[in-house]
C-alpha cells in the first residue's frame, strides 16, 4: 500500500469537532502556500456516516467510534486533482466527553493538495507532525472504494492503517495510538431527506461552511479483525450523505 502523509478532502464531515481538541494540541508552524491561500475552495461529495458501540475485544481498540465515508465528485479549484474518495474516524474521549477525528484516509494523490490539507488541519491530532500525529493518510485507489447506487452506499478500506495519537502529558490524555483494520459499510437510506448547514474555523485559521441534503439510513458494519473474524456484520441507524456542498475559505490576509 502506498502510504503518503495527505488528506484528499475531509472538511464535509463534522467539522466543530476538531475545535474541541484545539486547546491541548500544541500546533506547529508550517509554510503558507500562497496560490492556494488567494481562493477558497469548494468541494462537492456524498458519502455516509455511522456512530457505533463496539464490545471490548483483542486487539485492545477504541469501543465508540464515528466512521464516515465520502466521494468526493467535483472541486471548485483548478490545483486539486479530480474525483477521489475519502474515509474518516472519529473516538470518543470520556476525558473531553467528546468526540475527536483520529484519521482521515485519501485517495487524492495531488501534492500541492497534499501541503494544502496539512496546512489546513495543523494543531489537530490530524496533523501534527511536533507530536508525531501524522495521520492524513493517502491510499491508492484499490484500497479505498466507495460505489453508490440510489438511496445504498458502500464504502471498503480493504488494508488496516495504524493511527498514532501520542498526546503529551499536558493534554492530561493517555496515548491513544492504535492499528485501524480494514473495515465495510453500507447505508442504505430510509425515510425522507433533510437539510442541514453549518460554519466553523479552524484552529489553523482557515473556516468553512457547508450545505448537506441528508436521510436517515440503516447501515451494517464489518470489522472482522474486531469482531473475531464471525464475518456478521453489526447493525445501527446512521446517515446518507446524499449531497453535500463544502467551502474551504483562508484566514485573512
Amino acid at each position: 500500500m502506498k502510504r503518503k502523509m495527505v488528506l484528499g478532502m475531509f472538511v464535509a464531515l463534522s467539522l466543530a469537532i476538531i475545535i474541541a481538541v484545539a486547546a491541548f494540541v500544541p500546533t506547529v508552524a508550517i509554510a503558507r502556500y500562497g496560490k492556494q491561500k488567494a481562493k477558497s475552495l469548494t468541494y462537492y461529495s456524498y458519502g455516509g456516516q455511522v456512530t457505533v458501540q463496539l464490545p471490548e475485544g483483542v486487539p485492545s481498540h477504541p469501543t465508540t467510534l464515528i466512521i464516515a465515508a465520502m466521494h468526493v465528485q467535483k472541486q471548485g479549484y483548478n490545483v486539486l486533482s479530480g474525483p477521489h474518495n475519502v474515509f474518516s474516524v472519529y473516538i470518543w474521549v470520556p476525558e473531553r466527553n467528546s468526540f475527536i477525528p483520529v484519521v482521515a484516509i485519501s485517495t487524492n494523490p495531488n501534492p500541492e493538495h497534499q501541503e494544502l490539507i496539512k496546512e489546513i488541519y495543523n494543531g489537530t491530532p490530524l496533523w501534527n507532525p511536533t507530536l508525531g500525529m501524522l495521520n492524513c493518510i493517502s491510499v491508492d485507489d484499490d484500497v479505498l472504494v466507495t460505489q453508490k447506487r440510489g438511496d445504498v452506499f458502500f464504502c471498503n478500506l480493504t488494508e488496516g492503517v495504524h493511527i498514532s495519537l501520542p498526546f503529551p502529558p499536558p493534554s492530561g490524555l493517555p496515548d491513544l495510538s492504535f492499528d485501524l483494520p480494514p473495515i465495510a459499510f453500507e447505508v442504505r437510506g430510509i425515510d425522507s431527506t433533510y437539510r442541514e448547514s453549518g460554519a466553523t474555523t479552524l484552529p489553523s485559521g482557515y473556516s468553512t461552511a457547508a450545505d448537506y441534503l441528508r436521510k436517515p439510513a440503516w447501515v451494517r458494519l464489518w470489522i472482522q479483525d474486531w469482531t473475531a473474524g464471525t464475518g456478521d456484520p453489526f447493525k445501527f441507524a446512521g446517515v446518507l450523505g446524499v449531497s453535500a456542498k463544502t467551502t474551504v475559505i483562508p484566514p485573512p490576509a
